[in-house]
């Protein structure tokens, strides 16, 4: 047992330390930070503005709703809109979820904020799954699925709720809220530029030089063709 133990240590380990899961797990986290906070604090906050527990109850299903046909069609809307842009649309509906309580008075447009969840989590959850997929080995898919969800329901959510609570004690509802807003457009545009410039760096990468064409006797031989290089494997 103990050299069993051993071993899943290790390949967790080898896990970690590869660097595009790694960088992953880091953003599960962070978004399980938004998440653990909202998701915490976000029903003291609506009672504080007199909302009745209907209302309550509703925000808790409300933002299954508009997600059920994404969902339906997650694998098309993942193909389509790419692992990370879905990752960097929940950092954007973090963003307007925490402006949009930060300036409400009426609790009931919290309904409206809670449709996006459909990106905070559900199309997140299934790009986070399937990018995990995709990085690990096959041998330790099933694993590295199970470091994203621990990194955000768990690590995630157990520094969202106490560094939050802390914070709004120090400076109130409100302006936590238009801090974390703040945060995650920050995180969503240091993402952007990081992917677009690793995409940039990995394009310059792979361009091949030209083929020069073969000389006899110092000129270059009539009708010499070099066949074009095909871009896709799939074309």
């Amino acid at each position: 047992p103990s050299s069993i133990y051993l071993f899943q240590l290790k390949n967790i380990r080898q896990l970690i330390h590869t660097t595009e899961l790694s960088i992953l797990l880091f953003l599960m986290t962070l978004l399980g930070t938004f998440w653990g906070y909202l998701k915490t604090f976000v029903y003291v906050y609506l009672e504080d503005l007199h909302a009745s527990k209907l209302l309550l109850g509703l925000t808790l299903s409300f933002g299954i709703v508009p997600s059920l046909p994404f969902l339906y069609k997650s694998a098309a809307v993942v193909q389509y809109c790419g692992h990370h842009y879905l990752i960097m649309l929940a950092f954007l509906g973090y963003c307007v979820r925490f402006a949009g309580l930060s300036y409400i008075i009426n609790p009931w447009w919290a309904l409206l904020l809670e449709s996006l969840e459909l990106f905070t989590l559900n199309l997140m959850n299934v790009s986070a799954a399937t990018l995990a997929y995709k990085l690990a080995p096959k041998t330790f898919v099933a694993t590295a699925q199970a470091l994203v969800w621990v990194s955000h329901f768990n690590i995630g959510r157990c520094i969202g709720t106490f560094v939050g609570g802390h914070l709004m004690d120090e400076y109130g509802e409100v302006l936590v809220f238009q801090g974390a807003a703040i945060l995650s457009a920050a995180c969503a545009a240091v993402y952007l530029f990081i992917h677009q410039l690793v995409k940039y760096l990995k394009g310059r990468q792979n361009v091949q030089p030209k083929p020069q064409p073969s000389k006899e006797n110092g000129n270059v031989p009539n009708g010499h063709y070099t066949p074009l290089q095909v871009a896709d494997e799939k074309f």
